[in-house]
């Protein structure tokens, strides 16, 4: 990069005469908390702060160009193209034509361009602290999962930490087959195919995400039958970095807002961070998002109990937003299992649902629970937080399902799939916003794959993710699938969740 920017820079020098009137000046310039270091100084031109165009671009991440035949200048980085041309005051800033206050020029061989303009374009934040004398940038990273650089209709994203294909190349292995295509996709990485049913609670429009790819076949009000592509080995959790800006950033996102079942309040927040400062956890040193998330994730396992009343939360209603056990399954085999008889239903919806709740008596129950219960507390110290409901590959309660799995090759895969229990399972934990991007957060393990040989389900399918776990019904769903299915023999079964064929 270094020898490329060295080389812009003599090629200037040699096709550049303008000479313009400036003014040396004490000013720095700082970039996301760093000071840059400048061969030459920034100077003022016209009232707008110049700077060496190398360190500017370099520091925002920019790629840079020249062409000497009409001596210009281009910065790229993902999602950003940027056109400057020496003596020329209008810019092409992706696309469009942008006027500029000062254009860029050369001063004893080297490059300057304007700060602002550089940071706005690529869509920094841009301050001025008048008592240092500093410019001041924020950068704002970019989204990856919003660039398609070839056109093939994959992100850059997932093309890097998903397919493993080239996000350049609109064919990476040359086949004449676009990177885009359905099987295509496969073919630069290990991946699994199955065939699946469910039955609701599920969201096909969410399905499709980091970890897997789903095509619908058949879609009613009540059941979905899909394709689901699974890639086991994927590099999402690389991807993980930290915000220091984040309470500023993300003030505004829905899912940080109290909802019914994750009902904390200012008194709440007051009081967590008072139970972080007691254990030795300072809430206001804590520089990041990320920093927030790996202290306060493993203290909220630490410092609470489970309630072992299985998923009773399952039976409880949400009708007019007030939370209410099912009558129907409360009169069913369901809730003297999951209860045991020892509890009432004041106690089901305080010690497993509602989340504040269950803060103050420092206790939460299954998964579902669980999920509520982190997320509570996260969005209490402004991380946005949501919940995914996923399933395993198939029902562990049918043979038949179980003895698919031979037809898969790879046999770590094979061997962590057929330890599923005799059972029939479901999984809900976290996705909490960290580094500008959603990451998964099961209990304290921050970017949970959808491969994991350690957990009994070993891969898991989401169905969906929701800000609130009263939406995802589970009392008019799951819960009533199984009561339903207590009373019909194995060929008249609901099948609310089967699987129907699978291969690697």
């Amino acid at each position: 990069m270094r020898k490329l920017v060295s080389l812009i820079l003599i090629a200037i020098m040699l096709f550049s005469t303008v000479a313009y009137a400036e003014e040396t000046t004490d000013i720095t310039v700082e970039i996301d908390g760093k000071l840059v270091t400048f061969e030459n100084p920034p100077t003022i031109v016209s009232g707008r702060t110049t700077a060496p165009l190398r360190a500017v671009f370099e520091s925002l991440g920019l790629e840079v160009g020249w062409n000497p035949v009409d001596r210009s200048i281009t910065g790229k980085a993902p999602g950003v193209s940027i056109w400057l041309q020496l003596d020329n005051d209008v810019a092409v800033v992706n696309g469009k034509e942008v006027k500029l206050d000062v254009p860029a020029f050369v001063i004893e061989g080297r490059t300057y361009v304007p700060v602002r303009f550089i940071s706005e374009a690529t869509g920094a934040e841009v301050g001025w602290d008048g008592v240092k004398r500093r410019v001041m940038i924020t950068s704002k990273p970019v989204d990856l999962r919003l660039v398609d650089t070839d056109k093939d209709g994959l992100s850059d994203y997932h093309e890097l930490h998903k397919y493993m294909t080239d996000p350049n190349k609109v064919d990476t292995d040359g086949d004449g087959i676009s990177d885009g295509d359905w099987n295509e996709r496969k073919e630069n990485v290990y991946t699994i195919t199955a065939k699946m049913q469910v039955m609701k609670p599920f969201n096909s429009d969410q399905m499709t995400d980091d970890y897997q790819d789903i095509k619908v076949i058949s879609e009613t009000a009540t059941t979905l039958v899909f394709e689901a592509v699974i890639y086991p080995f994927n590099t999402n959790h690389q991807t993980i970095t930290a915000n220091a800006n984040w309470l500023n950033d993300y003030k505004d996102m829905e899912e940080l807002k109290p909802t019914l079942t994750a009902n904390w309040d200012e008194a709440l927040r007051t009081q967590i961070i008072t139970d972080l400062k007691k254990d030795g956890i300072d809430y206001y040193s804590l520089k990041s998002d990320k920093e927030v998330v790996e202290a306060v994730a493993p203290w909220i396992w630490k410092t609470s109990q489970f309630a072992n009343g299985g998923p009773t939360d399952f039976l409880v209603d949400f009708d007019n937003g007030i939370p209410k056990v099912n009558p129907v399954l409360k009169s069913s085999s369901l809730w003297n299992e999951y209860t045991q008889g020892a509890w009432t239903e004041e106690m089901v919806i305080n010690h497993l649902v509602m989340g504040k709740t269950m803060y103050e008596k420092k206790v939460h129950g299954s998964c579902s629970s669980s999920s509520t219960y982190q997320t509570t507390i996260l969005r209490a110290l402004g991380i946005p937080t949501r919940i995914t409901f996923q399933v395993p590959l198939y029902n562990g309660e049918m043979s038949d399902e179980r003895a698919l799995l031979k037809n898969l090759d790879n046999a770590e895969v094979r061997t962590a799939l057929e330890k599923m229990f005799n059972g029939i399972g479901d999984h809900f934990y976290n996705e909490v916003y960290v580094g500008n991007q959603w990451v998964r957060l099961n209990y304290e393990k921050m970017g949970a794959n959808i491969y994991d040989p350690t957990n009994p389900m070993a891969i898991l399918v989401n169905l969906g993710v929701e800000n609130d776990f009263s939406a995802f019904d589970m009392a008019g769903t799951w819960a009533t699938y199984i009561v339903d299915n207590r009373n019909l023999n194995n060929q008249e079964r609901k099948d609310f969740l089967k699987l129907i064929s699978i291969e690697d």
